[in-house]
């Protein structure tokens, strides 16, 4: 008899395997360190605001974003179907941690490096596609995450909007080349104590 264990035993050591079965290449399809799955829990919970292990495909974009993924609703709810007809279930509710982890490992998390994943940020704030992050920019990520906290009725990271000084000295300390604007060189100098 197969037992399937427990979302703690299945995310504890590091890397993470998944007791549904693999691709067929030999590597399960949901392998997480045991690093990135504490940041996708951690997410989930400041997402998963009335604590019922769900939250929602609108939700879940957020979510993604939040970790420097870009996707759209319809990629979500696909990526769903996919892993049901893997479980071989037509269980249509909200998404779990398992789900959340599932999703995100096909969108390549699992595989990204510290640099990746840096590379990945700097795309999220850099609005404009330019090369760099502007003041600009960096307001109107501000202004998205309050809206987000706001339509999900949460108040946890930005509950106080950041003032444009404090925001310019935010730049200006890692703007070696005092042009006003961080590139990536700079953006990983401000994300690297996070990321390594």
């Amino acid at each position: 008899m197969v037992t399937t264990p427990t979302p703690t035993e299945r995310f504890t050591s590091d890397p993470v395997q998944s007791p549904y079965p693999s691709s067929g290449n030999g590597e399960s399809d949901r392998t997480l360190t045991s690093r990135q799955f504490e940041e996708v829990r951690n997410v989930f919970n400041v997402f998963d605001v009335e604590s019922s292990g769900f939250i929602d495909v609108p939700t879940m974009e957020i979510l993604a974003r939040s970790l420097g993924f870009r996707m759209g609703q319809q990629e979500i709810r696909d990526a769903i179907q996919s892993m049901q007809e893997e479980r071989q279930t037509d269980d249509v509710g909200s998404i779990d941690l398992e789900a959340v982890c599932y999703i995100l490992h096909k969108r390549g998390y699992s595989s990204r490096n510290a640099e990746e994943e840096m590379q990945s940020y700097f795309r999220l704030f850099d609005r404009g596609n330019t090369g760099y992050v502007t003041l600009e920019d960096l307001q109107q990520l501000q202004r998205e995450v309050i809206d987000a906290e706001q339509r999900l009725n949460i108040g946890t990271s930005v509950n106080v909007e950041v003032d444009d000084v404090m925001l310019k000295a935010m730049i200006n300390e890692f703007d070696t080349n005092a042009d006003s604007v961080l590139d990536f060189d700079e953006f990983k100098v401000l994300l690297a104590p996070i990321i390594s």
